[in-house]
């Protein structure tokens, strides 16, 4: 895989401030923003909008900020009003955030559940400021990676190559269709305002080698966005050490399924056989 996959929408670019991770969980985001993290000209920040704690990068200065700036007293990043806060006033939150940051851009994720959908396009969707960006990963790979997760209690950091899940195909239907609202969210409405998105494919992030072969991926796939980051005068001082890595080495879906027989007619009378494959 190279970076003729990435789905472009759009090219008039406009200057950007930011990045918005958009996705959902299992999916690489938290290698992504470590990975992100290592170039100088971005703060990558993870989940700001998480309905029970506030995940920035030092966190601590951006709360006294808020504090400061709009004569607060939040103790710290799981304090309950700070997070009502936030959801009640993601501009403000932003806000902060710029002017948190001396580096060029800051980025971070989102989740569905974590805004209201009103202000999702109010705050996110319409800010020409924002690069939005929908990282995607084959969401029967997505789903099975949650389940194990479920069933193993093993969210990172562990190998989970042996472990089979069994799927209910109805609730995994229902899940899938929910996913592509979702996505559908950002894609309709962005380009029913003409506003650009991209659109990044995990399994094309990870078909490189080492952490330095995608960091070199990431990054230019930043800059064919309009995100301006230099490259070659960057990539050979960083020592890359992120603990991120796949959990599951199964290039096989199927070999995930406990029943996979039966799973695999439920899909194909449902036209989606094709998640089998990656």
């Amino acid at each position: 895989m190279n970076l003729e996959e990435i789905k472009l929408i759009n090219n008039s670019y406009q200057p950007a401030t930011s990045i918005a991770w958009i996705s959902l969980p299992r999916t690489g985001t938290n290698y992504i923003c470590e990975l992100l993290h290592n170039h100088y000209k971005i703060i990558s920040h993870y989940e700001i909008f998480h309905r029970h704690n506030f995940y920035a990068r030092d966190n601590k200065k951006i709360i006294s900020l808020i504090n400061d700036e709009y004569s607060r007293s939040f103790l710290n990043y799981k304090d309950i009003s700070l997070i009502k806060w936030i959801h009640d006033h993601p501009d403000k939150l932003f806000t902060i955030l710029k002017k948190s940051s001396i580096k060029n851009y800051f980025s971070f994720k989102i989740f569905p559940g974590q805004l209201e959908t009103d202000l999702i396009k109010k705050i996110i969707i319409s800010d020409n400021s924002i690069k939005k960006i929908l990282i995607k990963r084959n969401l029967l790979d997505v789903y099975i990676s949650r389940e194990i997760a479920l069933e193993s209690k093993k969210w990172g950091h562990v190998d989970t190559s042996k472990i089979q899940v069994k799927i209910n195909f109805d609730e995994f239907l229902k899940w899938f269709n929910w996913v592509n609202e979702w996505y559908q969210l950002f894609e309709n409405e962005l380009i029913n305002i003409g506003q650009n998105f991209s659109v990044i494919s995990y399994e094309g992030l990870h078909w490189q080698k080492s952490d330095k072969d995608k960091f070199i991926y990431l990054i230019n796939f930043l800059r064919t966005v309009g995100i301006n980051l230099e490259l070659q005068n960057v990539v050979n001082k960083i020592k890359f050490d992120t603990s991120y890595k796949k959990q599951d080495q199964r290039a096989n879906i199927a070999n995930k399924i406990i029943d996979s027989v039966e799973f695999k007619k439920k899909l194909h009378n449902a036209g989606l056989e094709y998640l089998l494959y990656v």
